[in-house]
């Protein structure tokens, strides 16, 4: 966890609220890496993953999700339909 008082707020004044949300343990360990080498809290990047895939068109979504491995080829075909691209 960083410790510089700009970067790590430790929830005074933060915006953030808990959440539980389910993640790999890849996912988690990476995201840890990334905040621990930048010297910003975990809870910085997620926010800002966040907010960058919910601007994101849905057939980008869609396509990182293949990419990620959560969709078969099948679901992949599938899921574009629905949103229009397939």
């Amino acid at each position: 966890m960083p410790s510089h008082p700009v970067v790590n707020r430790r929830n005074v004044g933060s915006p953030f609220v808990r959440r539980t949300m389910q993640a790999s343990t890849e996912a988690l360990e990476r995201l840890a890496q990334v905040a621990a080498a930048l010297s910003v809290s975990k809870a910085s990047i997620v926010d800002t993953a966040l907010h960058h895939l919910a601007g994101m068109e849905p057939a980008a979504i869609v396509e990182l999700l293949r990419q990620n491995g959560h969709l078969s080829d099948d679901e992949y075909a599938f899921v574009l339909r629905l949103v229009g691209e397939g």
